[in-house]
C-alpha cells in the first residue's frame, strides 16, 4: 500500500514538472529563419512548446526591417527563384499549439510534409500566392475559419486526424484536396472561385459542405464519405461530378442550387438519398447512370432536362411523387412537326417509368410513358405511326386526360345534330326545335347500349325527315358513330387511369 501511495506521489510530481513553452515574436521568427533542422532540435528539445505566429506578415520586406542585419535573412532572399518570395515551413514538426491567426503571407508558402501534433490555427490568415500543404498531418484540430487563399492551394494527402473547419474561407483559384483523408468532422462552408478537386478523397466522419459555392467545376469523383454528407444549401455554378462516389450516410442534397451539369455516374448510396434542389429546372444535365442505391431514395424538382437513371440498381423505395420533367422538343425545318432534341430521352423516360411502375405510382409511370412516346415521334415511328400517336396525345393526352376526350365526344355530338337540323325537310318546326331533335337522335345513335336510345332514333328520324331517306344521313351516322365510340373509350380509359389502385 505504501509503494503504491510512493509512486501516485511521484506521478503527480512529474505531471506538475511537466513545463509549457510559449514562443513568440522575434525569438520565433529568428529561430524560424534558422531553417528546418534547427527548427526541428529545439522541438525535440521543448515537447510542450506552443508557437505563436499570430498576425506575423510574412514579406521580405517586413522581414527585412524587423531584421536588418540577419544572415539567415539574407540566405533566404538570395535563394529566392527570379525574386519570388517564398516561406518554407515545409518538413517542420510543431509539438503542441500552432498559432497563424491573422498571419499573411505575402509570397508563396510551403507546409510540405509539416507535422502538426497539436492544434493549428491559421483563422484569419491571407495566403497572396501559392500555398502547398501536400503530406502535411495534422493530428490535433485544424481551423482555417476566415481565411483567403489567393492563389492555388494544394492540400493532396493532407491527414486531418481531428476535427476540421474551413469554415468561411475563400479559395481564389483551383483547390487540390486529391487523396486527403478527415478522420474526423470536417466543415466546408467555403467559397470557391476556381475549380475544386476533391477526387479520392477519404472523409471518414461526416462532411459539411453546406452553404458552399462553387463557382468552376467541382469534382467529387471517387470520393468516399463514409458518415452523413450535407450539401444543402450548397451552389454549384459549372459542372458539378460525382462519379464513382460511395455515400455511406445519409446523402443530403435539399435547398441546393445546380447550374449546370450534375454527374453522379456509377456512384454508391449505401444510405438514404434525398435530393431536392431549389433550382432544378437550371440543372441542363442530371446524370445517375450506373449507380446504386441500396436505401429509399428521393427525387424531386421541375427539370427542364430528364434525369438519366439507366442501368441503376435499387434496393428500396424510390420516390418520384414530385418529379416532373420537360421533353425538350425543336421544330423541324421545312416539316412543320416536333421532335425530340436528344434521341437519349426516350431511354430515359422509359427508365423512369419503369421504377415509378415497379414503386406503384401509376400517376407518374403514365405520366413519363406520354413523354416516351412524344420522344419516340417521328423517330422510332414512321410517319403513319406518329400521325397516330399525335391524335392520343390530343384527343385524351395519352390517357391521363378526362375532359379531353369528353370535349372531342360532345364536338362530334354537336356537328352531328347541326348537319341533321339543317337536312331536316319538316317545315312545321322551327329552327331551334328542329336542333333539339337533332341533339337527341346524335346521342342516340352513338349509345344503342342504352334501352331508350332506339326508340329515341326513330321517333326523331319521323319528326325530322318525315320518314324520306336523306342523302348521306347514313354515311354522317357511320362516322358520327365510329369517332363517338373513340372518344368513349378514352373517356373510359382516363377514368381507368385517374382511380388505379
Amino acid at each position: 500500500m505504501e509503494q503504491d501511495l510512493e509512486l501516485d506521489d511521484l506521478l503527480v510530481i512529474d505531471e506538475e514538472s511537466i513545463q509549457v513553452i510559449s514562443l513568440g515574436g522575434d525569438e520565433l521568427l529568428l529561430l524560424w529563419l534558422k531553417g528546418r533542422e534547427a527548427w526541428n532540435e529545439w522541438m525535440s528539445e521543448n515537447p510542450n512548446a506552443n508557437v505563436h505566429f499570430e498576425n506575423v506578415v510574412f514579406s521580405y520586406e517586413a522581414l527585412k526591417t524587423r531584421f536588418p542585419d540577419n544572415e539567415d535573412l539574407q540566405n533566404l532572399i538570395k535563394g529566392s527563384v527570379e525574386g519570388n518570395e517564398n516561406f518554407c515551413f515545409s518538413s517542420y514538426k510543431f509539438n503542441k499549439y500552432a498559432n497563424f491567426k491573422g498571419a499573411q503571407f505575402i509570397g508563396s508558402a510551403s507546409f510540405l510534409g509539416t507535422e502538426f501534433e497539436g492544434e493549428a490555427n491559421f483563422t484569419g490568415a491571407t495566403f497572396t500566392e501559392e500555398v502547398d500543404f501536400s503530406f502535411a498531418i495534422f493530428n490535433g484540430e485544424a481551423s482555417f475559419d476566415d481565411v483567403l487563399f489567393e492563389s492555388k492551394v494544394n492540400f493532396c494527402r493532407v491527414l486531418f486526424n481531428e476535427y476540421t473547419s474551413f469554415y468561411e474561407s475563400t479559395f481564389g483559384q483551383v483547390a487540390y484536396f486529391g487523396d486527403a483523408s478527415f478522420n474526423k468532422r470536417a466543415l466546408f462552408e467555403a467559397t470557391f472561385v476556381g475549380k475544386a478537386y476533391f477526387d479520392f478523397v477519404n472523409f471518414n466522419s461526416e462532411a459539411y459542405f453546406s452553404g458552399s459555392i462553387f463557382n468552376d467545376e467541382a469534382d467529387f469523383s471517387h470520393t468516399c464519405l463514409s458518415s452523413s454528407a450535407k450539401f444543402d444549401f450548397a451552389t454549384f455554378k459549372n459542372k458539378a461530378s460525382f462519379d464513382s462516389a460511395t455515400f455511406t450516410g445519409i446523402a443530403y442534397f435539399t435547398d441546393t442550387i445546380f447550374e449546370s451539369v450534375t454527374l453522379f455516374t456509377n456512384t454508391t448510396f449505401v444510405s438514404n438519398l434525398i435530393f431536392r434542389p431549389i433550382n432544378s429546372e437550371e440543372i441542363t444535365s442530371l446524370d445517375f447512370k450506373g449507380a446504386a442505391f441500396e436505401k429509399s431514395f428521393s427525387i424531386s424538382g421541375n427539370y427542364e432536362c430528364i434525369p438519366d437513371l439507366m442501368q441503376t440498381k435499387t434496393a428500396h423505395h424510390v420516390d418520384l411523387s414530385k418529379l416532373t420533367v420537360k421533353l425538350k422538343r425543336s421544330f423541324v425545318r421545312n416539316y412543320g412537326v416536333e421532335k425530340a432534341v436528344n434521341s437519349s430521352d426516350l431511354e430515359r423516360l422509359c427508365r423512369l417509368k419503369e421504377i415509378a411502375e415497379s414503386n406503384k405510382n401509376y400517376k407518374r409511370a403514365l405520366a413519363f410513358h406520354a413523354d416516351e412516346q412524344r420522344a419516340s415521334r417521328w423517330i422510332e415511328l414512321n410517319i403513319w405511326q406518329s400521325l397516330l400517336d399525335c391524335m392520343y396525345s390530343v384527343t385524351s393526352n395519352y390517357g391521363q386526360s378526362i375532359l379531353q376526350p369528353f370535349l372531342w365526344f360532345a364536338f362530334c355530338v354537336a356537328v352531328f345534330a347541326g348537319y341533321a337540323s339543317v337536312e331536316s325537310n319538316n317545315e312545321m318546326l322551327n329552327n331551334t326545335d328542329k336542333y333539339m331533335l337533332a341533339v337527341e337522335l346524335s346521342v342516340s345513335i352513338v349509345t344503342p347500349f342504352i334501352s331508350v336510345s332506339k326508340r329515341t332514333r326513330e321517333d326523331c328520324m319521323k319528326l325530322l325527315y318525315q320518314g324520306e331517306r336523306i342523302r348521306w344521313l347514313t354515311l354522317m351516322s357511320y362516322l358520327h358513330a365510329f369517332f363517338s365510340f373513340i372518344f368513349i373509350f378514352l373517356i373510359g380509359l382516363g377514368l381507368r387511369n385517374r382511380f388505379r389502385i
